[in-house]
């Protein structure tokens, strides 16, 4: 009986015993290596969606690079600096600014990183400081001409200063621009245009003309010229009546015609039955018979609304 006992007990831790080996042997023969697999899975899966991602960034960084060297100055930095202040004279005497003066600063040698491309800098930096003098409606002419360039350049500053009773400004601009030395042209600039602006059309800032903030008498003028009526002359040509406030004379005028007024630029570009249409400091503006300049409509805003 003791002997049945005893072999049922070794029976038993034989089994166990078994069953542990043979746990052991499934945990280090094939659990851990499947497990060691997924560790390892995930570590390729983390890395290549890391050299992706590299990938991608290299691409964006290789195009921007590429798009900066197409609006960098001349690498040639003697030429940079001239070709970029002959470029500000032409806009000046294209905006008809008066009495321009162009300073430049000597390049600073930049580096991204260490040391940049074998000890070489990687940009220079040249400052200009441009003088000149002129109407609001020419500095925005200046402006927008500037902006629409494709040049690596940016304003740091502006200073706009009223002159005297002649609506004109002083305008000071500090500029900065940049030249690559891997720039892709040695001795002109850039010939693109940039899309940085809202509207690729001049006129679409001539509102900002006639909000002169600088002008103490046109936007008060404005306010004292009435439209009254519109006539016909013996040629049966259609005339414009406007009253100038106070005391002023009615002028009749015909499209072609500017009107006299102090502080106001007002050319009569087309008399209708009703009404007239103005550029006002720039800006064509539709004026209803009875109405004052000031409550004109922007006319080239209800052309675009009709003819939609």
């Amino acid at each position: 009986m003791g002997d049945k006992r005893t072999r049922t007990l070794l029976l038993v831790l034989g089994s166990i015993g078994i069953l542990y080996i043979g746990d052991l042997a499934y945990r280090s023969g094939i659990e851990s290596p499947r497990q060691e697999a997924e560790r390892l899975k995930s570590r390729l899966e983390k890395r290549i969606r890391a050299t992706k991602l590299s990938l991608a960034k290299s691409k964006r960084i290789a195009a921007d690079l590429e798009q900066l060297e197409g609006q960098s100055l001349p690498w040639d930095l003697e030429v940079a600096r001239s070709s970029y202040q002959s470029w500000l004279l032409q806009l000046v005497k294209r905006a008809k600014l008066q009495t321009p003066n162009v300073d430049s600063s000597e390049p600073v040698a930049l580096s991204i990183g260490r040391g940049g491309r074998r000890g070489k800098p990687d940009y220079h930096k040249i400052g200009f400081t441009l003088r000149t003098r002129g109407s609001l409606k020419h500095v925005v002419h200046f402006l927008f001409d500037f902006y629409r360039a494709d040049h690596l350049h940016k304003i740091r500053s502006m200073n706009l200063n009223p002159v005297g009773r002649d609506r004109n400004l002083d305008l000071t601009l500090s500029i900065e621009t940049l030249v690559l030395g891997t720039a892709l042209r040695e001795n002109e600039l850039s010939p693109g245009v940039s899309e940085r602006l809202a509207s690729a059309t001049r006129e679409d800032y001539q509102p900002l003309v006639r909000r002169n903030l600088f002008d103490s008498g046109g936007g008060e003028a404005a306010k004292k010229v009435q439209f009254t009526a519109v006539t016909r002359n013996r040629d049966g040509s259609a005339q414009a009546w406007f009253r100038v406030a106070p005391g002023g004379k009615t002028q009749i005028l015909s499209a072609g015609q500017a009107l006299n007024c102090p502080g106001l630029e007002v050319l009569v570009l087309e008399v209708l039955p009703a009404a007239t249409i103005l550029s006002m400091d720039g800006e064509r503006i539709r004026v209803q018979v009875g109405q004052r300049l000031a409550e004109g409509t922007s006319a080239r805003a209800r052309l675009a609304h009709h003819s939609d």
